[in-house]
């Protein structure tokens, strides 16, 4: 029993240092997902002040309208106009949160994307690695 727990800890032990091993390896994808990461809370935070600046100026537009209905009370045209300009008010506020929110998303998922190599970065890479096989793996290349 004592030896099988000695193995376990020995498995556990060997395993914790391949993978620390490996980190150094991960370091460039690490640093990417993070700095993607701050990239995405700093979106986020500029939406939502955004939106609250939006929320705000609905509120203080209702209360407006509400006053302005109130102190206009016997004249139900001029209610309904005040209603109406809230309303459509309101309704650009949230087409502005909808394009806002399509554009965040946009942005954070960029942020999570690779970057994509340009053509001719691809293709220098396929010559290279062609170019390898050719010069290194094959004896069938002729010979000057």
């Amino acid at each position: 029993m004592a030896s099988d727990a000695k193995t376990d800890v020995t498995e556990m032990i060997r395993r914790t240092q391949d993978m620390v091993a490996s980190v150094p390896a991960m370091t460039p994808q690490m640093e990417e997902f993070w700095k993607a990461q701050d990239g995405i809370l700093e979106d986020v935070e500029d939406f939502t002040r955004a939106w609250f600046e939006r929320r705000h100026a609905a509120t203080r537009s209702a209360l407006e309208a509400v006053r302005e209905v109130s102190g206009n009370g016997k004249d139900p045209a001029t209610a309904m106009t005040v209603i109406a300009d809230w309303q459509r008010h309101s309704m650009e506020r949230m087409t502005e949160d909808i394009q806002q929110w399509t554009e965040l998303c946009a942005r954070c998922a960029g942020r999570m994307a690779p970057e994509p190599q340009s053509p001719s970065a691809t293709e220098g890479a396929k010559a290279a690695k062609s170019g390898a096989k050719t010069r290194g793996g094959s004896h069938s290349a002729s010979k000057e």
